[in-house]
């Protein structure tokens, strides 16, 4: 029996916001990103330039480059026609990335993906071209005494990387998000360095929702010779509840 997607149609079909089409091929795998903290701080090109690879062209907003660090959960994640499998595809994600674009698509070059477990980063690299490495990501959502500040839903997220604390205020209208907000979220497109070359892989999802986000930022080191300004104080921060995501096959990049 074929496994059902849910809202397949209506889901795909929502694609006005998107700054260039879907493919045309059928989706390969689908997935949640879920309470997606993003903190981003502002790097020297001269620093982040030398990481991303000559076919990419490092993309720069509000006078320099960007490198976000991003903790995460990623919910449901299965191939097309299969369902989730369990711990495997339900597990807390680091990854650090930087922004770039190639053949006019703009996107996201990871730096660093890591994921809980040598089990979950190898079914993980099985989907995508993405670099996983297994590492001890630690994700807890109930509430401790040192949460508590941050108020109900406060969540802990520890890794060999980073160790943040956060929660999620009031929603954020669409109208107040500036062009710098849109540049560091709304991407569709992940690049990749793989041994056969740099690879594309299109995703699809809705606009990112945004709420305030509560944040206790306890140690980064997810930027070492980036030359960051602070490490500890990021430049901007976002958080959403999360998004529904499909992606295709990787792609390379001439």
């Amino acid at each position: 029996m074929r496994y059902r997607d849910a809202m397949e149609d209506d889901f795909l079909d929502l694609v006005s916001h998107r700054p260039f089409p879907l493919p045309r091929s059928r989706w390969l795998w689908r997935q949640r990103w879920d309470s997606v903290l993003l903190l981003h701080f502002r790097v020297a090109t001269a620093a982040i330039g030398p990481l991303v690879p000559p076919q990419l062209t490092l993309d720069e907003a509000d006078g320099s480059a960007w490198v976000s660090v991003v903790p995460f959960r990623m919910c449901n994640v299965r191939p097309r026609c299969l369902p989730a499998i369990g711990p495997l595809s339900n597990f807390a994600e680091l990854n650090v990335r930087t922004y770039v674009r190639a053949e006019g698509k703009p996107g996201v070059f990871f730096l660093k993906i890591q994921a809980r477990g040598a089990l979950i980063a190898w079914f993980a690299r099985m989907l995508s071209p993405l670099d996983y490495r297994a590492a001890a990501v630690d994700w807890q959502a109930a509430p401790s005494p040192q949460t508590a500040a941050l108020g109900p839903g406060a969540v802990s997220f520890r890794s060999p990387l980073v160790d943040v604390d956060f929660a999620s205020g009031h929603m954020l209208a669409p109208e107040r998000r500036t062009p710098l907000d849109t540049f560091l979220t709304e991407r569709y497109c992940l690049y990749a360095a793989t041994s056969a070359g740099v690879v594309r892989v299109d995703v699809h999802h809705l606009p990112w929702p945004l709420v305030e986000p509560r944040v206790r930022l306890l140690r980064n080191e997810a930027l070492r010779s980036l030359a960051a300004t602070n490490p500890m104080q990021p430049d901007l921060v976002h958080l959403s509840p999360g998004v529904e995501v499909a992606g295709w096959r990787s792609v390379p990049v001439p």
